[in-house]
């Protein structure tokens, strides 16, 4: 009987190292398969934007954005519009900025000032900068709208290295893109009648108050060219 148990002893160790031999190879395998994810890096690929936005004072404030290489014009803009959304709720951002009535978003290309710094590495906090050579980019300020009118442009991202940061090409460390603001049609009629209803009402009040008519319209004269030289000022601080 002694023998017997033994012998049976045998052959269930036999059957469990068999067992495990078997299976595993199928336990690693899935343990790499899980710890696999865990490992992945940064895309091959991706690309970094400076990107400075405008606030409604007309403030200017450098961020970096994330692209890819392989998005289309239309995709890259659909990423540049919520950055820009995201952006606008943050600090130093107002409400107003967020949702401004008279001004529409508008893109320009731009150049940092050489006394504002372009290395974003190690950067914590919004950096308010200065800009030279802005030129206004009619296209991307109408895909800023409708990204889909540039769904053909394939090679958008890759053509626009000068704004990466980290591209070491001579000068191209400071080119950034510039998303600021431009007025709107709404805030030119708004302006437009604005001017009538202050230049008219307060010459007619004159004209009445004084029975004088020359009078009258000699200060709808004189109002309107001092509104004239305050609108005047207004562009040349948002323009």
């Amino acid at each position: 009987m002694p023998s017997s148990k033994f012998a049976t002893g045998n052959v269930l160790l036999a059957e469990h190292a068999i067992e495990g031999t078997t299976n595993s190879p199928s336990v690693h395998a899935a343990e790499l398969a899980t710890m696999t994810p865990a490992s992945t890096s940064t895309p091959v690929g991706t690309v970094l934007w400076r990107v400075v936005f405008q606030t409604c004072r007309g403030k200017l404030y450098l961020h970096q954005v994330s692209l890819s290489n392989t998005n289309t014009g239309g995709e890259a803009l659909e990423k540049l519009k919520l950055e820009y959304q995201r952006v606008m709720s943050l600090h130093p951002f107002h409400i107003w900025d967020k949702t401004p009535v008279f001004f529409s978003p508008v893109i320009d290309t731009a150049v940092l000032s050489v006394n504002s710094a372009a290395d974003l590495e190690g950067q914590l906090e919004t950096r308010q900068v200065f800009v030279t050579q802005r030129k206004r980019e009619l296209e991307l300020t109408a895909a800023f709208c409708t990204p889909e009118l540039l769904s053909d442009a394939k090679n958008l991202v890759k053509d626009n290295t000068r704004f990466e940061i980290g591209n070491t090409g001579a000068g191209l460390e400071r080119e950034v893109l510039l998303i600021g603001l431009g007025l709107n049609w709404i805030g030119l009629l708004f302006l437009i009648l604005m001017n009538l209803i202050i230049c008219i009402g307060i010459g007619g009040v004159v004209g009445v108050a004084t029975r004088d008519v020359n009078l009258g319209v000699a200060v709808t004269s004189g109002v309107a060219a001092i509104v004239a030289c305050v609108q005047a000022v207004l562009f040349l601080v948002f323009k």
